[in-house]
């Protein structure tokens, strides 16, 4: 698995969670079950669950910004 398919699980993972828990409730462990990895592989890619937010949020800005430049919406 790419490290980039393994972030985006992660980022998944992250947004089941917030689903029923605020992001300060939430574990590593929590978003690493919820993703179907371990947490070694969680901390091997990010530093903390803050990161793996501002990584998401980060890419979902860059999408949002290419698909204007595109004249998509």
């Amino acid at each position: 698995m790419e490290q980039l398919d393994t972030k985006e699980l992660l980022a998944k993972g992250l947004i089941a969670c917030m689903k029923t828990t605020p992001l300060e409730e939430i574990t590593i462990q929590q978003i690493a079950d919820a993703a179907h990895v371990s947490r070694q592989t969680f901390y091997r890619l990010f530093k903390d669950k803050y990161a793996l937010t501002n990584w998401f949020f980060d890419r979902l800005l860059t999408q949002s910004f290419d698909q204007m430049g595109a004249g998509k919406t």
